[in-house]
């Protein structure tokens, strides 16, 4: 049985892609309280109908959002106190003053006051929230009590990866856990199941707000997880682990033109036939929470469900790398049916090839569009030979922006790309006028980043692949989510015919 994945796709629409971190938060980091509300609201005035988010489980190594220690949980930082105070969960009194504190300082005092409230939820049992939170625990056993193990045991080894951990607990032989150690993590993941049941119920009022606004959400499920993870140490079978639990072979990209040596990504490898003897069940649940979460599910790296570049452990580069088979056709045709609310794009960008784009049509997924890769000389790669079934996007998280584009790509590609939008490199609207070119494309759907509408430059990157500092670090100003860049946004937008 094959899935049609066009629901959302048929119709022209737009819209924004803008990480829920960018916002100004109460904690020097944006989260699901009232900004984000207002950001929704700002979305219909103007005329966008997707609103796209980086990958919302809590971030790991430099702070990304595509290193995790778990593909399941939501970010904590992410949590409103704002809506904990609403909720009944802490006192007005009880919120610090963040003002002055750096954002490290900030998110200490914002776990110590989370930390308060779960000791007198566990304490006080409220009647109704009591009963709520263990249905959230049963609705999810797969992963939430492996979750909070996982983190009671990093505070309790010090944030050692969990191949350091002592054998019986990497192992996970419970039977011999020590009585002190099973009190220890009773008390500790308790902390975790409540910061994720709190994180779960601002999400889904969240999502009712930009429901309300006619606004859907796009969310980012990047393929791979991080070794280190809850994912990783309570479901070793379905990756390439040695008996030591270190990983075998590793992920990454082959060398090409950006790269003579490859990139090495290091994530542990699926074992895809252990996989499909559960009928995927592991990665059933993942889709199934992110499908929940979102609206839309971007695959990132989709090409690896064609087929990945296997890199044996220790190699110091991605040369020495092998294509390896993926699961193909037979993985997407037996989660489809299951989760029949499941909405894909897939992220066919880089060393995509026939066979990546022949699976992606034969489940209709749309593909991607970056109109900063469009200029490279090649007619086909124009705006205007877009596919009417994909995304396009001025450019991604890991792109300059637009201004920083214009300024620092090869001048030959942004000469084309400027006289193709009838605009110059001096022409301070240059980047509406690529917004414009991209919004007339024969894409469906069209997604801009936050800081291409705003005409900002290399200073507000959200990324630069290969660098571990400066980056997921943007913050938009109150200040720029004005009524004026709404109004034209929503004007361009209706004249590309993407509001109906």
């Amino acid at each position: 049985m094959k899935k049609e994945n066009l629901n959302l796709f048929t119709n022209r629409s737009c819209g924004i892609l803008f990480h829920l971190s960018s916002l100004s938060g109460e904690a020097g980091t944006g989260d699901m309280g009232s900004q984000a509300h207002r950001f929704a609201a700002w979305l219909s005035e103007a005329g966008q109908k997707y609103w796209q988010m980086l990958p919302v489980n809590p971030t790991g190594a430099g702070n990304s959002p595509y290193s995790s220690i778990s593909a399941f949980a939501g970010n904590p930082v992410f949590i409103s106190l704002e809506g904990a105070v609403e909720d009944g969960f802490l006192e007005p009194s009880e919120v610090p003053a963040f003002k002055g504190l750096s954002a490290s300082q900030a998110l200490m005092e914002k776990e110590k006051v989370l930390r308060l409230a779960a000791s007198r939820f566990q304490k006080e049992n409220p009647e109704g929230a009591w009963a709520e939170f263990h249905s959230f625990l049963d609705r999810e056993s797969f992963w939430i009590n492996d979750y909070a193990w996982f983190c009671a045991l990093k505070e309790r080894f010090r944030n050692a990866p969990w191949t350091d951990w002592p054998e019986k607990i990497r192992k996970r032989n419970f039977r011999f856990w020590e009585r002190d150690l099973l009190h220890f993590l009773g008390e500790t993941s308790f902390y975790y199941q409540f910061e994720q049941f709190i994180f779960d119920r601002q999400w889904k009022r969240l999502k009712n707000a930009c429901q309300k606004n006619g606004v859907s959400l796009i969310g980012d499920l990047p393929i791979f997880v991080s070794h280190d993870s809850a994912d990783v140490w309570a479901h070793q079978n379905i990756f390439d682990l040695d008996e030591q639990g270190f990983s075998v072979a590793v992920s990454g990209v082959p060398p090409d033109y950006f790269s003579k040596t490859g990139q090495l990504w290091g994530n542990p490898l699926y074992r895809w036939d252990v996989l499909k003897e559960s009928g995927y069940e592991w990665w059933e649940k993942r889709l199934e929470i992110s499908s929940l979460r979102f609206n839309v599910v971007r695959l990132d790296h989709f090409i690896g469900f064609c087929r990945y570049w296997r890199i044996p452990a220790g190699e110091k580069t991605a040369v020495q790398g092998q294509w390896v088979k993926g699961p193909g056709s037979d993985f997407f045709s037996l989660i489809l049916p299951k989760l029949p609310q499941l909405q894909i794009i897939a992220e066919d960008l880089g060393v995509a090839g026939e066979d990546v784009y022949q699976l992606r049509d034969e489940f209709h997924f749309p593909g991607m569009n970056v109109l900063q890769f469009s200029f490279g000389g090649e007619e086909k790669f124009l705006p205007q030979n877009y596919a009417p079934n994909s995304v396009a996007y001025t450019g991604t998280h890991d792109n300059d922006t637009l201004k920083g584009w214009i300024e620092n790509a090869p001048q030959g590609e942004v000469k084309r790309a400027l006289d193709y939008a009838h605009t110059s490199k001096s022409d301070f609207e240059n980047n509406w006028k690529l917004i414009q070119v991209l919004l007339d494309s024969p894409s469906n759907t069209a997604i801009i980043p936050m800081q291409d509408v705003l005409g900002l430059g290399s200073e507000a990157r959200m990324n630069t692949p290969g660098t571990i500092s400066g980056n997921w670090a943007w913050k938009i100003k109150p200040e720029q989510l004005n009524l004026e860049i709404a109004q034209r946004l929503r004007q361009i937008s209706a004249s590309a015919r993407r509001i109906s």
